[in-house]
């Protein structure tokens, strides 16, 4: 069988859409015309994974249009359709829906190879939505019809309304469609998407599919259902986080995982709280390590806010974070960091002098050093001073003075020379605030007017209330503490439990 009329294919132009437009211009009532002389059965319903080569003798096509058409790939398993010359696994190609672009259609260009990717959710050159379904009969669009412009109730495809799009969606289409003809069309990929125009087809694909779960998933919708074309309303949302890098994936990292990070539970493993990463992509993509750096370059950034450098390291490649300073380490490393042996270290931890927290795990594994705020402490120049002597110099009781160091007022910023004992350098300190912010407000002499030590005296204050006290007045030192006529008026009364005390 030969063709009457043989136009040629457009760039860009899909082989079902080209079988549609050889059968409206050879007036054949259905494209099985022309389908049954690509898979060699009369009517068959196989739209996808077809040569093109038979197209060469009725069409009267050359090599390279043959090349651009043909889905099916040579030498790859069955489960892989090839699209413009990159072969896809066969869910990233959805050639039994197809979509058209009204605006196109109007413009008189062809059905594109471009609208039959699963993800391709907008037309970029139109910034509109493509469109899968009659609006006049409500049904699903189908290959089996006379005319590309034409559903198979009547109704225009060309006059179907149209949907405008996010800019962000856009951009990430344009680069979908940019990726896919390459240099065929000599399109070039958006100026705020550059960060994604050295992956290929495949592997943007695969990015796009696995950030949609990642967004699906956060939402915590367990009634959605697990199939691809479900992940198709997270796109708009997937080409927000991918624009503007890395600014809104950052905050979107913060989002997603706030609760795993917040401190209120033990730490999970860094592998598995970014599997998505690790398997779904590095591992399970080629190229992927080398393909998804930038992705886990931002990764390693959170991760190093949080975990330590063995876990990140461990699950990505080190390379990528080996200029990252990491907040938290394990004991070796602050060893190493502090100049400490082992068991001054624990000495150390044990007296509330080294900040920790615990992650998943067993044994010392089980605990991790802040090594930010160890990096702050510095070695002292002078002897441990005693808890008396200390005490003395800051002018409060024994007792006060452990409630204050409780309470945290007490400031570690200096290493003592032996863990749990105070550095005269941190007392010095402590005794100056608390010297200058009560100034006139412990022993006043002016008529109907007490001081903090008479008031202190009056209520009986135990050692921490009065550590409080000091507390409430260093986040707050301009409030004024006194008693005017009878009752107790001053104002950290107004915060402390015993508050309701009058004498």
């Amino acid at each position: 069988m030969k063709l009457v009329v043989t136009p040629k294919p457009m760039i860009g132009e899909s082989l079902m859409g080209y079988v549609l437009h050889l059968t409206e211009a050879n007036a054949y009532p259905s494209t099985s015309y022309i389908v049954s002389a690509l898979n060699g059965r009369w009517y068959g319903t196989s739209v996808g994974r077809l040569d093109a080569a038979p197209l060469a003798a009725i069409a009267k096509l050359d090599a390279l249009d043959v090349e651009r058409l043909t889905m099916l790939p040579e030498g790859m398993p069955r489960a892989f359709v090839r699209v413009f010359g990159h072969d896809l696994p066969s869910y990233e190609v959805n050639s039994r829906a197809p979509k058209v672009c009204p605006c196109c259609l109007k413009e008189g260009r062809r059905c594109e190879v471009f609208w039959e990717l699963a993800q391709a959710a907008a037309c970029p050159q139109h910034g509109v939505r493509l469109v899968s379904a009659c609006p006049d009969c409500a049904r699903p669009l189908r290959w089996a019809r006379t005319k590309v412009r034409e559903c198979r109730c009547g109704s225009d495809l060309s006059a179907w309304p149209a949907e405008a799009v996010s800019p962000q969606l856009r951009s990430l289409m344009a680069l979908m469609r940019h990726i896919t003809y390459g240099e065929a069309l000599q399109t070039t990929a958006p100026a705020e998407l550059t960060h994604l125009a050295h992956l290929n087809l495949r592997q943007l694909c695969k990015l796009i599919w696995v950030m949609a779960y990642v967004v699906r998933e956060t939402v915590r919708n367990s009634s959605r259902s697990k199939a691809r074309r479900s992940y198709r309303q997270e796109l708009s949302k997937v080409a927000e986080l991918l624009s503007d890098w890395p600014n809104n994936f950052r905050l979107f990292l913060e989002h997603r995982y706030q609760d795993i990070v917040s401190g209120c539970k033990p730490l999970p493993p860094f592998h598995s709280s970014f599997s998505w990463v690790t398997n779904a992509l590095i591992k399970n993509v080629e190229g992927g390590q080398a393909a998804y750096g930038f992705l886990t370059q931002e990764v390693a950034r959170f991760g190093a806010r949080h975990w330590t450098r063995t876990a990140v390291g461990t699950v990505l490649d080190p390379d990528v974070s080996a200029n990252l300073a990491f907040r938290w380490g394990t004991h070796g490393e602050a060893c190493q960091l502090l100049g400490l042996h082992l068991l001054t270290l624990k000495k150390a931890i044990a007296a509330g002098e080294i900040r920790t927290k615990r992650v998943v795990g067993r044994g010392a594994r089980a605990m991790v050093i802040d090594l930010d705020h160890a990096r702050t402490l510095q070695q002292s120049q002078h002897p441990a001073i005693s808890v008396r002597d200390a005490a003395k110099e800051v002018g409060v009781s024994i007792e006060t003075l452990k409630a204050m160091c409780d309470a945290g007022i007490y400031q570690r910023t200096y290493r003592p020379s032996f863990p749990g004992t105070l550095t005269v350098e941190d007392i010095s300190d402590l005794a100056t605030r608390l010297q200058l912010l009560m100034e006139r407000k412990r022993q006043v002499k002016t008529a109907g007017v007490v001081g903090l030590d008479e008031g202190f005296y009056a209520l009986s204050v135990s050692p921490a209330e009065k550590a409080s006290v000091f507390a409430w007045l260093l986040e707050n030192p301009s409030l004024v503490v006194a008693v005017f006529r009878r009752a107790l008026a001053w104002d950290a009364c107004r915060w402390l439990s015993w508050n309701s005390r009058s004498f």
